[in-house]
Parts: structure tokens; sequence; C-alpha cells
């Protein structure tokens, strides 16, 4: 048996909204994707890629490894005792020898673009401010309240708590019933809605999907 526990949602409209702008202001950074043939990419000795048309931009460590795997190396341990010269003119070579097109997502950040991924032409990204942005609006009216957001380089993930807490007893014992986002627009994984039960242990939160939870699954 459960009772409703008190709880301080008068920051939630801001906190959601405040998530929302971060991630809106993160977008805005995004250049125009890029769609080349792989084939055409140079990789240099200072780990620096020169995109045709577009010029120098660095990988991040996502973006490396999807070229690694696209040429079917592992990176780490191949060029381990490499020199740069050696590890450039063998990521080249095999680059010229690489077919097909590629999509290339890139941000700004300084003089030297970031490379966030290396994808399918046909690649379709779902940004997160769109996915938030539909969900606060469709919470319109609703008792909602902004639980967590993490962003790395390869996914973002949001916890929207809906409704008041449960209380199971304790002193760390509320339960949240809220929408679990995930999502990934540099092809590390799809785009994931589910209802899913979230309780505040100290200063970490375990979250566990209920049955049948899945909202929205969506390929990229």
């Amino acid at each position: 048996m459960t009772s409703p526990a008190s709880a301080d949602t008068s920051k939630s409209p801001s906190l959601l909204s405040k998530t929302l702008e971060r991630l809106r202001e993160t977008e805005a950074l995004n250049l125009p994707d890029a769609v080349v043939p792989f084939r055409e990419i140079v990789w240099t000795p200072d780990g620096i890629v020169v995109i045709p048309g577009i010029g120098q931009s660095r990988p991040n460590d996502w973006a490396r490894q999807q070229i690694s795997n696209l040429l079917g190396i592992r990176f780490e341990r191949w060029f381990e005792a490499a020199s740069p010269e050696d590890r450039s003119d063998e990521m080249t070579r095999r680059l010229r020898r690489a077919k097909g097109s590629v999509r290339l997502r890139l941000s700004r950040d300084g003089d030297v673009p970031i490379l966030r991924a290396v994808v399918s032409p046909g690649y379709t990204a779902i940004e997160d401010s769109v996915i938030v942005g539909a969900l606060t609006n469709a919470l319109q009216g609703v008792e909602a309240r902004f639980q967590r957001l993490d962003v790395t380089e390869r996914m973002t993930s949001v916890l929207i708590g809906v409704g008041q807490p449960q209380h199971v007893g304790g002193k760390v014992g509320l339960v949240w019933g809220c929408f679990s986002v995930t999502n990934s627009n540099v092809g590390w994984a799809g785009l994931s809605v589910n209802l899913s039960l979230y309780r505040l242990i100290c200063s970490n939160g375990m979250r566990a999907p209920t049955v049948n939870a899945q909202i929205v699954r969506v390929r990229h």
C-alpha cells in the first residue's frame, strides 16, 4: 500500500523549460550535414580529417570508432605503437579503397569543427529538443517534473516525472512514475520513449521499466 508523498513541483515548469532551452542551445552549434564520398576523406598525422568541400574537422571518440568500424580496423590496438605519420598513411590508404558515400554530422567548436558522427547517407536524425518539446507540449496542464538529463557524445537520456510520487517508507523512499526518453542522433541507438519508475537512493537514481511500457521506438 502506498500513499502520495508531498512534492515541491513549483520549479518543475522552469526546470523542464530550461532543459529544453539547454538542448536547443547545444543543437544551435550543429552544422549542416555533409554527404561525401567516403574515399575522399583524408586523415592527417595530428588526427584531423579533411572533408571535401568542408575542410578540417576533428573527430570525437565516437566518430573515430565509426570510421574505424567502417574500415574494418581496431584503431587503438592497431596504432598503439605507430607514429602519427604511419597512422595517417594507413588510415588514408584504407579510406582511398572505401566505397560509397557517408553522411557526416558536424558541430562548431572554435576554428576546427567537431565531427560527431559518420552515418549512412539516408540517416535522418531526430533532434533531442524536438522530442522533449513534443512531450512538454503534450504534458501541458499535467503535473510534470523534470528529474534528470544525461548527455554524452553518443546519446541523450531524459527523465520526466508525472503526477505525485508515492512514498514506500524510509528516508529515501519516493517512487515516481516517469517518461524515460533515450535518443541518439549520431547512430548509436534509435529513439525510445518508455514508461518507467524512478526512485531516489542517496544521490543516485534507480530506474526500472514497467511491463509493456514502450510507447515509441524509432530507428533513425
